[in-house]
């Protein structure tokens, strides 16, 4: 960790590898930590590969926030997210007060156009934590809304007619002449 730390990381991971040759294979934290380092490198079928190795070893405890958010991160670097939404989903359920994991969760919702699912993950991690939130916290959720879902044309909202400021040709919500 002090090598990582330190921006050290392919010390980082020489010494961690020798932690595994030295029975270190049994211990979550040293293949949470490769993991990391993988994730870190862009290698994230090695860090998804450790992080899947460290899962069992947790044994009857449930693994920390911080196995969820970088297992999650990396199977969704992977190209699968369903597999991080359901990782992120259990971390989610296992510790409610951590908010990346909302964060992460709703990223990875949206992604696969599951929206007001994500709008949710979003509001239960800004409820978490409110620095997730903008400097107004009802705004930064509506932004945030707006930003995420899909939205209609803005002539959608009101029938326009040709020659109206508004009106674009083509447009089905817009009304023919």
């Amino acid at each position: 960790l002090a090598y990582e730390r330190l921006g050290r990381l392919e010390e980082a991971r020489e010494a961690l590898e020798q932690a595994l040759a030295r029975g270190g294979a049994t211990e979550p934290r040293v293949h949470l930590s490769l993991g990391i380092l993988a994730l870190r490198a862009g290698r994230f079928a090695m860090a998804d590969e450790h992080f899947m190795r460290a899962r069992p070893l947790f044994g009857s405890k449930a693994p920390s926030p911080v196995w969820y958010h970088s297992a999650g991160l990396a199977a969704g670097l992977s190209g699968d997210v369903v597999k991080a939404i359901e990782i992120l989903t259990e971390g989610a359920a296992v510790h409610p007060g951590a908010a990346a994991l909302h964060n992460n969760l709703s990223v990875a919702l949206a992604a696969v156009g599951r929206s007001e699912e994500a709008v949710q993950a979003i509001d239960r991690g800004i409820s978490a934590d409110s620095s997730l939130a903008p400097e107004r916290g009802a705004s930064r959720r509506a932004s945030w809304r707006a930003a995420r879902l899909p939205s209609r044309p803005r002539c959608a909202k009101r029938k326009r007619r040709p020659g109206s400021s508004s009106y674009r040709p083509g447009c089905s919500a817009c009304m023919p002449a």
